[in-house]
């Protein structure tokens, strides 16, 4: 899922009712009129760059606080979230990751906290536009060697609760302050394919093996070839110094027959014997 895309979002509705609805991910402020209707299409919830809120400067911005003072909290509900780490070599890729919950935990989903909205189109065809943000946080320990930042998660059902039904400071302050529980997250890596929004299915979650370490790259030797090494070893340290640093220092054919040269050349005398001369013409 990307901005500009639906998912199904909790929220409260006007009747003090919680209920389930899909809302577009990328939130709309302003509305449509008859005369001026929004475009449609996936361009609109990119633009304003509002599919993520801060949670340090959510009761603060014009754009969020009014939304969390009127009650219009939401949650999230999703399987798991992509993060994308930054390429560590020159000319390489950014590597996407898959984020979701321990497979051994009882719940598998992931809770995040966000505001939603309702704006008019100013179409005839879909009258009314809803919208929603994810409010984001510092990331917690497990995930900073990903991302600094990461989906404010809700770990507490009783916490989410009160956020979509009594939401103030207080709850919110719980949940943003809330400690990640141990081995709540599970990751792997996935294609690079993601890099492209166009790109969707199943294999978008589907893990790839990791990269080969370093001591992939050395053959492991079997027991005969070790003696083997070990023997030759054993057998050139027997040999007297000297005799290894004059093995190791004789220069090759090729720079024996350079030196002559240059002997030959210095028992001539002066530097211009090392030019031939100039033919007669």
């Amino acid at each position: 899922m990307s901005p500009g895309m639906s998912c199904t979002v909790f929220y409260r509705n006007d009747d003090n009712i919680v209920q389930m609805d899909r809302k577009i991910w990328g939130l709309v402020k302003k509305g449509g009129t008859p005369q001026t209707p929004l475009p449609s299409g996936m361009t609109l919830h990119f633009q304003n760059l509002m599919f993520n809120a801060r949670s340090d400067t959510l009761l603060d911005k014009r754009s969020f606080a009014p939304l969390f003072q009127n009650g219009r909290t939401c949650i999230v509900v999703v399987d798991g979230f992509f993060e994308w780490k930054p390429p560590t070599l020159k000319g390489t890729k950014k590597q996407p990751y898959y984020v979701y919950r321990n497979k051994n935990a009882s719940r598998q989903c992931l809770m995040f906290a966000g505001l939603w909205n309702s704006v008019a189109t100013g179409r005839e065809s879909d009258s009314s536009l809803d919208t929603f943000t994810i409010i984001t946080t510092e990331a917690c320990p497990a995930l900073k060697w990903l991302h600094s930042r990461m989906p404010l998660t809700i770990y507490n059902e009783k916490l989410a609760g009160l956020w979509l039904q009594k939401p103030s400071r207080d709850v919110f302050k719980q949940i943003d302050e809330a400690v990640t529980p141990p081995d709540y997250f599970q990751w792997h890596q996935v294609t690079t394919e993601m890099n492209s929004i166009k790109f969707r299915g199943q294999d978008a979650i589907k893990a790839i093996p990791p990269p080969a370490s370093v001591k992939s790259f050395f053959t492991t030797l079997e027991k005969g070839e070790k003696a083997s090494i070990s023997a030759s070893k054993e057998k050139s340290s027997l040999q007297s110094p000297l005799k290894r640093r004059v093995e190791s220092t004789s220069p090759s054919p090729p720079a024996k027959k350079a030196a002559k040269q240059v002997c030959r050349a210095v028992k001539k005398g002066p530097i211009e014997s090392f030019f031939s001369p100039k033919p007669k013409k």
